[in-house]
């Protein structure tokens, strides 16, 4: 019920004529009872009552969520205008999707790069292994291939006791995580 004013508004303005031609009526019959003739006692109660489509409007508004009001007229609208014009409707809808899709992957890579914390426990003790021809700017080998292979990877992470923990990216340095020994 509360929701069909939204929707049936002329029903609902029907109705609240309705209502107000029935208090029109009612303050007649009064005039009516105290002694008035027939047309100047319909001309008071209609001067009592004021303007009846402004009366309306104002019940209306009283009894409805005016942004919701609004925002139903103007996608209405948006419907009838993009159908008039298909090319334009697409163009609109490509721009929208388009942006949206920008925003999100900038925002995707912003909060993937700077905003969430690395995976790890105590981030402030990674440290990154370089080959040391790598820090010289000489290449590994031939195929420009990673400065660890695997093999040295596993034997770094299952037999080392400095770090505690390894971590390895194909194609990118090995990160080790180390804890430092307390000075005694």
């Amino acid at each position: 019920m509360v929701w069909s004013r939204f929707i049936r508004r002329s029903q609902w303005d029907r109705e609240r004529a309705e209502e107000v031609e029935q208090y029109i009526e009612l303050e007649t019959a009064d005039n009516l009872a105290r002694g008035m003739p027939a047309t100047e006692a319909r001309s008071a109660a209609r001067r009592k009552l004021g303007n009846p489509g402004l009366i309306r409007e104002e019940i209306y508004r009283m009894n409805t969520i005016g942004f919701i009001e609004t925002s139903w007229r103007d996608l209405r609208y948006t419907v009838r205008v993009l159908r008039k014009s298909p090319v334009y409707a697409l163009v609109a809808v490509f721009s929208l999707a388009l942006g949206i899709g920008a925003n999100t992957s900038i925002f995707s890579l912003v909060d993937q790069v700077m905003l969430r914390r690395l995976p790890v426990h105590d981030p402030a003790h990674l440290v990154v292994l370089h080959r040391e021809d790598e820090l010289e700017g000489t290449s590994v080998n031939d195929n420009n291939e990673s400065a660890f292979s695997y093999p040295m990877y596993c034997r770094l992470r299952d037999d080392s006791r400095a770090f505690s923990g390894v971590a390895a990216r194909a194609g990118a340095p090995v990160t080790i995580r180390y804890k430092v020994a307390p000075n005694r």
